[in-house]
């Protein structure tokens, strides 16, 4: 029995992951920043990516500390326990 060959005007076009997509700007690191705070640059967080697309910021200082909020609330614009990463 032949195989059926699909229409391409009805098929979903693939999603197509480009190199330049993937590299990040200048412009896309001051935009992180704007929506995460400190978190964005800082050595103790963690950034988690959901396969919904969703981005969180795990603080690693909640690990010993309890002070510290495993997921704070972003942009966070001060922090006691903010280090640049080096």
């Amino acid at each position: 029995m032949p195989r059926r060959l699909r229409d391409r005007s009805t098929m979903r076009p693939r999603r197509v992951w480009c190199y330049a997509r993937r590299v990040g700007t200048q412009y896309e690191a001051q935009q992180e920043r704007a929506r995460a705070g400190l978190c964005a640059d800082c050595a103790h967080a963690r950034r988690i990516e959901s396969d919904r697309a969703a981005i969180f910021y795990l603080c690693e200082l909640s690990a010993v500390d309890p002070a510290y909020r495993k997921y704070p609330a972003l942009p966070v614009l001060r922090c006691a326990g903010y280090q640049p990463k080096a």
